[in-house]
């Protein structure tokens, strides 16, 4: 994990880290996105069972994983 990238935790670990971070406006929320990592491998049941955290600016603050689209997960809106 490079230091200087937001680092992602997990139960006081890190798990991962956040790669690149803006405002979504079609969700009117601010979005991640980012890698986690297990040794073991990880799976889509163990990424839903934990609480995260994002360590930006040295505060940890609370954030959601989410492994579908978060705009239009079923692929619904015509492409151009």
């Amino acid at each position: 994990m490079n230091p200087s990238q937001d680092l992602c935790g997990r139960a006081g670990l890190r798990v991962g880290w956040l790669s690149s971070g803006g405002f979504g406006h079609t969700l009117g929320r601010l979005i991640g996105y980012g890698c986690v990592r297990k040794a073991d491998g990880v799976t889509e049941d163990w990424m839903k069972s934990g609480r995260y955290t994002l360590e930006v600016a040295s505060e940890r603050v609370p954030c959601q994983i989410h492994a579908a689209a978060l705009y239009d997960p079923s692929d619904l809106r015509v492409r151009c």
